[in-house]
């Protein structure tokens, strides 16, 4: 757990309490970890591995949203596990994983107790969402040959 700058900010009993109620975990590549429309019960903190998120569609092809890695947490998962809401895509294991499950009563115990964590969950969602914003400018105002080039060059 200590991938996560924001547990140095914690005192010793709110990181037992943490760690208390947390089960490692390590996951096998290509295991799904939660599908679109799952509402999720715990949030992984990535502390090996990778993690990919797509989304499907009606023709059932995938559209790949992200990956996130070590020291990383999934937006989705957060936003799922706090708000009670289904998750807006399927995360799958890109390769073999290990990290730690926080159940929601945690997480929501770090929300209001922890500005580190906060600000660590804000960073992330700014992000994605500077990510996602990125994608649409592209497919909106740049021809593909441009795109197909920039691709190729990264």
């Amino acid at each position: 757990m200590e991938a996560f700058d924001f547990f140095r900010d914690l005192d010793k009993k709110d990181v037992d309490k943490i760690k208390a109620s947390s089960k490692y975990v390590e996951v096998k590549k290509g295991t799904i970890l939660f599908y679109e429309d799952d509402i999720c019960k715990d949030t992984l903190y990535l502390i090996e591995g990778s993690v990919k998120l797509s989304i499907s569609t009606s023709t059932n092809e995938s559209i790949p949203l992200y990956d996130f890695c070590q020291g990383e947490q999934c937006i989705v998962n957060i936003a799922s596990t706090l708000s009670e809401t289904k998750a807006v895509a399927t995360a799958e294991a890109s390769s073999d994983i290990k990290g730690w499950m926080i159940p929601k009563e945690t997480i929501q115990y770090l929300m209001i107790n922890s500005m580190k964590y906060q600000k660590f969950i804000f960073s992330m969602f700014t992000l994605r969402f500077a990510a996602l914003t990125t994608l649409v400018e592209d497919i909106k105002f740049k021809r593909l040959d441009s795109r197909i080039l920039d691709f190729t060059l990264t």
